[in-house]
């Protein structure tokens, strides 16, 4: 698997003409549209290396700002995560789903990504019977998107109980203790509680 992706990804570089690449600079972007084009076939019998591969350009889609070009990807991962549940983590499927779920709160589209944070979070659940960063992560997106939705009453009881979590599971400042203060300072900042917030 991980022979496979490699040579995808120096692929992704030697496919580039180098008589367009004298024209102009090529960007990151460029080499990606083009291994986007590609990634369907070169993983055509591997659906596990097409699901990593696809994993990977939703996170640097994503960290450009192409959420646009991410969410096919976070689709299609998905997709491939249930088709190969039988070889597959059920937690793979979980986290396909936050991604999707991400992809589309980053287009404005919360009403299509609550489902996904919801299916994702009672995954993480069945999984981990305890505490576990990956539930905290997910009630965290749960509750930013009721946030976003106009929903800051049903946000806070999630944004509460993720930080909860996240502190019983780091010890002293970390940044995903951080990332809960400021997501329950929002919702109480949207219910009105200024002072708590």
């Amino acid at each position: 698997k991980a022979q496979h992706i490699s040579r995808f990804l120096t692929g992704m570089f030697q496919s580039i003409d180098p008589a367009v690449a004298k024209l102009h600079e090529i960007t990151v972007r460029e080499i990606l549209d083009e291994a986007v084009r590609t990634v369907g076939t070169s993983f055509s019998n591997e659906p596990i290396s097409e699901l990593a591969m696809r994993r990977t350009l939703i996170d640097i889609y994503g960290k450009l700002g192409r959420d646009d070009q991410a969410l096919p990807q976070a689709e299609a991962a998905l997709r491939l995560a249930e088709k190969t549940r039988g070889g597959g983590e059920p937690v793979e499927i979980a986290e396909c789903l936050n991604e999707l779920g991400l992809s589309l709160d980053a287009l404005g589209r919360s009403a299509e990504a609550l489902p996904r944070y919801e299916a994702s979070l009672a995954m993480f659940q069945r999984i981990h019977k305890n505490d576990h960063t990956d539930i905290a992560t997910t009630l965290n997106y749960l509750a930013l998107c009721l946030n976003s939705l106009g929903r800051p009453a049903e946000a806070l009881p999630k944004s509460q109980a993720a930080l909860a979590m996240f502190q019983r599971l780091h010890q002293g400042d970390d940044p995903e203790v951080a990332e809960g203060l400021n997501n329950l300072a929002s919702c109480q900042a949207n219910l009105g509680q200024s002072a708590a917030a």
